[in-house]
């Protein structure tokens, strides 16, 4: 890996080589989960745990099998002249062995999937969002936070045997669009950026409308793309990316930024490493930055011509780094090799739609394409939301 310190390197690669028994262990309890049925008597070939010690050390990103296990129907054809709804956000469940999902699309129809049965338990409409949450199944109703260009976020909550969802209440504390938001505390609270460059932290039962607990500022233009490390759950630190081409690690705890990491590209994702240690960015160039926390610099670009990044995500290791652009593929990087064009383990045309539907060497169209999200859950499976209106879950979580 360019740029990188051979003692660096060598301490990486031994995370991963003391972690293969137990990977290899998580792989084979999700088997089961992971061979879901699709169709009527289909189901999709289940990911082989062997191929993770098909390397002495490590095993081969190459060599993973990155299938469509499940296909969320969500964006149906009821746009303008009959064009898909573009997906705009979704988001897993925070909790465990919980299949649910949250998903909202440019017209504004949200739902609640119970993933692996592929059925709505409930929703609701509003338009002009831009980000969503899910809160978790310890919570004692479903509930759902929704925020996009009104400069407000709303938070609805379903009863029982009732599909419908109903608002509960509305925050107008910023001065922007709702860029991402995110449940804290077990649902009690809850985090969001906003395009007024303003990170700001709710209390759901005391904040007012106006009211929050926290507020912080750092960032000279908008913020975007909230992200937490899945392994640490103590949700004191987080990181916000900006088209002030920055990315601020943040800590709740003294309210205050304790890192910023410069870009040369205006950004529109971010990922954390799942234990915190290493940042990944992109956005406007056609670049993805990834970032050392300790060391405070950069270690790898990963380059992909003429591409921006759209979004991006860590896998449940960390060993892959996920981008999705906007011709519809998702690139699968592995975090150990090169950052190259073209020097990526995979491409997966996730999302892709042709300019000509009948020709198939067609160049994508980018306006029906962009892998607008990406999301992997507490259980490993990562999951894409495009424009082209549909959502897929993608198999071998424990990559």
């Amino acid at each position: 890996m360019s740029d990188v310190s051979t003692d660096y390197l060598d301490k990486l690669k031994a995370t991963y080589t003391n972690a293969e028994d137990a990977l290899k262990e998580k792989a084979k309890k999700n088997e089961e989960k992971i061979g879901w049925t699709v169709g009527e008597g289909e189901v999709y070939d289940k990911f082989n745990p062997s191929k993770l010690s098909e390397c002495q050390d490590l095993f081969k990103v190459k060599e993973i099998t990155h299938t469509v296990k499940k296909v969320i129907p969500h964006g149906k054809n009821s746009g303008k002249d009959g064009a898909t709804n573009k997906i705009m956000s979704l988001a897993w469940s925070k909790s465990e062995s919980d299949p649910r999902m949250a998903v909202i699309d440019q017209m504004g129809s949200c739902f609640v999937w119970d993933t692996e049965k592929t059925l709505r338990q409930g929703g609701f409409i509003y338009p002009f969002a831009q980000c969503i949450a899910l809160a978790p199944k310890e919570c004692a109703q479903t509930m759902v936070m929704v925020g996009g260009m009104r400069n407000a976020t709303e938070l609805f909550i379903q009863t029982p045997n009732v599909a419908k969802m109903a608002k509960q209440k509305t925050w107008i504390a910023h001065d922007g669009y709702i860029s991402s938001c995110h449940f804290l505390a077990q649902g009690k609270k809850y985090i969001t950026s906003s395009g007024d460059a303003d990170i700001r932290v709710f209390d759901i039962e005391k904040s007012g409308e106006k009211d929050s607990l926290v507020t912080l500022v750092g960032h000279s233009k908008d913020a975007q793309s909230i992200k937490f490390p899945r392994d640490d759950k103590s949700e004191n630190v987080f990181i916000t990316c900006s088209s002030d081409k920055t990315v601020k690690m943040w800590d709740l705890r003294t309210t205050s930024c304790t890192h910023t990491f410069k870009t040369f590209s205006e950004l529109n994702a971010c990922s954390f490493f799942p234990n915190g240690q290493m940042i990944a960015c992109g956005g406007e160039k056609d670049k993805t930055f990834v970032f050392d926390v300790r060391a405070s610099r950069i270690v790898n670009l990963y380059r992909r011509n003429n591409q921006k990044t759209a979004s991006c995500e860590f896998s449940k290791s960390g060993r892959e780094l996920f981008v999705g652009h906007d011709d519809g593929s998702i690139i699968v990087w592995d975090i150990f090799a090169s950052g190259k064009n073209k020097e990526y383990a995979k491409k997966i045309e996730a999302h892709t739609v042709p300019k000509d539907p009948n020709n198939k060497n067609s160049s994508p169209d980018e306006t029906a394409s962009r892998v607008q999200v990406l999301d992997v859950g507490p259980d490993g499976f990562l999951a894409s939301g495009g424009f082209d209106g549909k959502v897929k879950i993608w198999g071998a979580p424990d990559a």
